[in-house]
């Protein structure tokens, strides 16, 4: 089979484009898991006197100190089921907001020594927040996160 140079030309322009389109697309993919971290040396143990579990961190009173990382985004490309499972070991507490910064859920466990963990049902798209604040705990810890989108 004989090729002529525009055909052979052509083909390699195609392929390069082909190729390139789906590094594109793997490059703008959004996660669908991950792991974040969260420092916060001022311990604030004022929410923790009662009142909802899921505004413990909107609640508190101490300010944050400049080294402080509460709060962490998290985009969502569709309606589903965003699962956080925290790591302290003492005293935090969590929340998710939405995209406008209205909490979602949130947890403080029964005991100090409780892993903070929350579940959203997410209805649309958006950049949420994974907030997590210490009550009295160490002071840095870390929360992982998966979202299963609705079929």
């Amino acid at each position: 089979m004989k090729f002529t140079k525009p055909v052979t030309v052509l083909t390699i322009a195609i392929l390069a484009l082909s190729s390139g389109s789906a590094l594109a697309a793997r490059s703008h993919r959004i996660a669908t898991k991950g792991t974040l971290s969260y420092t916060d040396a001022t311990p604030d143990e004022t929410p923790t006197a009662g009142g909802d579990a899921t505004n413990h961190c909107s609640t508190g009173t101490l300010p944050s100190a400049p080294t402080d990382v509460n709060s962490q985004p998290v985009k969502l490309a569709s309606a589903g089921t965003l699962t956080v499972m925290g790591h302290n070991i003492s005293d935090w507490a969590m929340e998710i907001h939405d995209p406008k910064g209205n909490t979602i859920t949130g947890s403080d466990g029964s005991l100090p020594t409780d892993a903070e963990g929350a579940t959203a049902f997410i209805t649309k798209p958006g950049t949420y927040a994974i907030v997590y604040c210490n009550l009295g705990g160490e002071p840095t810890t870390t929360a992982d996160w998966s979202f299963k989108a609705t079929k």
